[in-house]
């Protein structure tokens, strides 16, 4: 009986350090799943200046700006003007735009067709620029654009200095969260 005993004592114990042992791979593998569900940080943002059509004639007539500065994730097309979204998440967007001496610019902001911001100035005399920006939840390959409001509105050709002028049109993006 102290045989059965000793050797019952014997298997417990190998039970107990299996145990731990198997508990110990248990929570290093959750700990590795949890870390992998994570959501990786992806890097998503644009900056494109340069108008293709500097006097939009048209209202509702997508500006498009087709000089690239960057396109990280390459999700803004300078052949269309819409940046299309490569991940779900949070953006910024902003956009800013100049008049031609002494003109008008009346724009919004475009998420999926819907409008989300919007502004303008309207017969300044000098040279006068507008700026607006948003924060939106996009899903994957949500679209996002800048258009005109307006039927003439002439746009800056160039900044007044250099292309990094204060008065130069631009268009850019970027993934928060």
């Amino acid at each position: 009986m102290e045989k059965q005993r000793t050797g019952i004592q014997t298997d417990l114990e190998v039970l107990r350090n299996e145990r731990e042992e198997f508990d110990k791979r248990v929570n290093e593998t959750m700990e590795t799943m949890q870390q992998l569900s994570q959501p990786q940080h992806t890097t998503v943002l644009f900056r494109a200046r340069g108008v293709a059509d500097y006097t939009l004639t048209t209202k509702n007539q997508i500006i498009i700006f087709t000089e690239m500065l960057y396109n990280v994730s390459g999700g803004y097309n300078p052949a269309t003007g819409k940046f299309t979204a490569p991940f779900t998440g949070i953006y910024l967007f902003t956009v800013h735009l100049c008049a031609a001496h002494s003109g008008s610019i009346f724009y919004a902001i475009i998420t999926n067709g819907e409008q989300v911001a919007n502004g303008h100035t309207y017969r300044v005399s000098g040279w006068v620029c507008v700026s607006g920006d948003t924060i939106v939840q996009l899903g994957v390959n949500d679209v996002v654009y800048v258009k005109t409001t307006y039927t003439a509105d002439v746009l800056l050709q160039s900044g007044l200095n250099d292309d990094f002028d204060a008065k130069s049109n631009s268009f850019q993006g970027f993934l928060l969260k």
